[in-house]
């Protein structure tokens, strides 16, 4: 798997209750193929400063996610769905 997260630089939610800190806000995707991620990341346009668009693998992705518990952190992962392109070339 291959995952993708697309967030801003800011800090959401309750603090990790043993660490004190944060998670970034934003949302984790999972591609099958390296090559989909590179395509969903090389599409990822913000107006914004300050938005994030990382691809790595599982300890890249918990680098995002601190505020979460070892245990929700990876239920977050294993319940995240692999995305793809449907024929009208969308994401879904």
């Amino acid at each position: 798997m291959f995952y993708v997260f697309k967030g801003q630089n800011a800090s959401t939610g309750e603090p990790n209750k043993i660490t004190g800190r944060y998670s970034f806000y934003g949302q984790v995707y999972c591609f099958d193929t390296k090559k989909e991620a590179m395509e969903f990341m090389d599409n990822f346009e913000s107006p914004y400063v300050g938005h994030i668009c990382v691809m790595g693998d599982k300890r890249k992705m918990r680098e995002f996610c601190l505020g979460m518990t070892i245990e929700s952190f990876n239920d977050y992962l294993n319940y995240t769905l692999p995305i793809h392109k449907n024929i009208y070339g969308q994401w879904e």
